[in-house]
């Protein structure tokens, strides 16, 4: 059934021609005129999902994977807040994101109304564009300047860089009349120019360049790119030291993949010699805390940071340039640069080296942990899956280890909250043709386990819940330690399993505590095809932390 509202018509039709496939559909009476008209349109894709806040993290997870524009629909009042936490994370993300949330007439704002609140403007901070639409448009000239809107909102989430946007719609009673009405309003297509330096500007650049010795290039969070990752490989053999992270998505062995491992053992003289005289940065943010403490600490006296949108990242208190590019683009320019002695790159290799020995000698001996678990995870996570992992401790173990090049990593770590990783990584197994693995904790898992409330959980999802029994993340952090009451009211110990979660969701399940056991899940795991799998995985709450430090102390020890 279509809608006989002409707006609706119009919004459905500018969606199709700008290739808006997939809609995230929220229950709701105020948005029902375009429930009711999306689906009557066989192109696009839509999922019903009844949380809203589950809803926006699940259009994000599609977003990641498809890199194009995901559609989300709400309904008026306080559906529109729920979606806030997803709007931030694909803000500071970059997420292609189209919020289209429902509304009732102005004049019924702050009457007393019910499901009803000012949602102009609602996510001020961490959204691209906002746009509240002409309430009913009648006119030609109001339908044509709500297409305009319409046309600008949609190109704003993909340029000039991708980012959230929110189209706010009022809708009149009544909301469930249909109607036969075809609309094919003219769109606005966008062109954006490619930037690049000048020739002035990469004479300045080399000589800046060519007067140092230690070269870093530090790569955030980003997708997987492939000329970035090539151009990358280029300067490291030249003798740039290039540090990454599992979520940079960059691959190579010429790379630096465990920061904190090769940072903590190091003398203050080791330090030194580790401490780059230039310092590049590119993509998002970080996850390691002690390159941040470092760097911060570290007497740098030139950081370039690159970036198209946030080229004023000064995040380490030294940049002396800030450069708005696209890295891919950026980094090319300077491949071509003047090689460099490999002498800072070997101190770096050499580090690396000795670490990886110490890494080694201490996991194949290391006691049932949290540390052990993640070693044994990594191994047996299959070549070529999709990896989220949640935040807190598990995105920070996982940054122990090498993971296996052949796998995409993703989390949110816009702005790491615990909310929205399980809902994220079901959006994207929803579109990843190969097996997804999400590896979480157990409050994560807690906090966002209506992202299993959906009919589209794929079979090759595959949920592993590390089980610590609260947040465990904070036996290993100074602060937290110190207060009496942290177990309560910070750490939050629990003693819960996930058997019932599972059964409700008609998720397959197996509750691992030792290796033996695990390594028996994960088989089973593996196997399944028929139904997703919840792996839980209970590890020693008490014991958790002191194998960690004691990971960090050898680590340290000479050998």
């Amino acid at each position: 059934m279509k809608s006989d509202k002409p707006a609706v018509s119009n919004l459905c039709s500018i969606l199709k021609q700008k290739g808006i496939k997939h809609i995230v559909l929220c229950p709701g009476s105020r948005n029902a005129p375009i429930i009711a008209s999306i689906t009557d349109d066989p192109f696009f894709t839509c999922y019903s999902i009844v949380d809203e806040r589950s809803a926006g993290f699940f259009a994000l997870g599609i977003g990641q994977m498809i890199k194009s524009t995901v559609a989300v629909v709400c309904t008026s009042g306080t559906a529109v807040l729920n979606l806030a936490p997803a709007v931030a994370e694909a803000y500071y993300q970059r997420i292609p994101l189209l919020v289209i949330s429902s509304d009732r007439p102005k004049e019924w704002v702050n009457q007393g109304e019910s499901q009803t609140l000012n949602q102009a403007n609602i996510f001020t901070n961490f959204i691209r564009k906002s746009f509240d639409l002409i309430q009913e448009p009648k006119s030609k000239n109001e339908l044509w300047y709500q297409n305009r809107e319409i046309s600008e909102a949609i190109n704003a989430t993909m340029l000039p860089f991708f980012g959230p946007v929110h189209l706010n719609m009022r809708f009149e009673e009544p909301l469930y009349e249909s109607g036969d009405e075809a609309s094919d309003p003219k769109i606005i297509r966008e062109i954006t120019t490619k930037t690049t330096l000048s020739e002035k500007e990469i004479s300045d650049l080399k000589k800046e360049w060519n007067a140092c010795d230690k070269i870093m290039v530090v790569c955030g969070q980003m997708f997987p790119d492939k000329k970035l990752r090539d151009s990358l490989v280029v300067l490291a053999k030249n003798g740039v030291v290039v540090l990454t992270e599992s979520t940079s998505n960059l691959d190579s062995d010429e790379f630096f993949n465990c920061i904190d491992k090769v940072i903590i053992p190091s003398s203050k003289e080791q330090i030194e010699k580790l401490k780059p005289n230039l310092l590049i940065t590119i993509g998002g943010p970080l996850i390691s805390r002690k390159i941040k403490t470092y760097l911060r600490e570290a007497q740098i006296d030139t950081h370039w940071h690159i970036d198209p949108i946030d080229q004023y990242m000064d995040g380490y208190q030294h940049q002396s340039l800030a450069i708005k590019l696209p890295a891919d683009v950026f980094v090319k320019h300077i491949s071509h640069f003047e090689k460099k002695k490999l002498n800072f790159l070997h101190h770096w290799r050499s580090t690396n080296d000795y670490v990886e020995r110490k890494h080694s000698e201490f996991i194949e001996s290391a006691d049932f942990s949290d540390l052990s678990i993640f070693a044994e995870l990594l191994k047996l996570i299959p070549e070529g899956a999709l990896l989220h992992v949640a935040n807190s401790s598990a995105i920070r173990y996982v940054q122990l280890f090498n993971v296996k090049r052949s796998l995409e990593c993703y989390g949110n770590r816009g702005t790491s909250g615990i909310e929205g990783s399980v809902s994220t990584a079901v959006g994207a197994s929803t579109i990843n043709r190969s097996d997804t693995y999400l590896i979480t904790g157990d409050l994560s898992m807690m906090y966002d386990s209506n992202g299993l409330w959906n009919n589209y959980i794929n079979p090759k999802l595959k949920i592993i819940v590390i089980n610590n029994s609260g947040g465990g993340i904070f036996r290993i952090l100074d602060g937290p330690s110190k207060i009496p009451e942290s177990e309560t009211y910070i750490e939050t110990v629990q003693d819960r399993n996930f058997e019932g979660l599972a059964l409700m969701h008609d998720v397959a399940y197996y509750l691992a505590d030792d290796k033996k056991s695990l390594n028996t899940g994960m088989k089973l795991l593996k196997e399944q095809s028929e139904r997703a799998f919840l792996l839980e995985i209970k590890s020693p709450r008490e014991t958790n932390d002191k194998v960690i430090m004691d990971y960090f102390e050898h680590l340290k020890t000479k050998e």
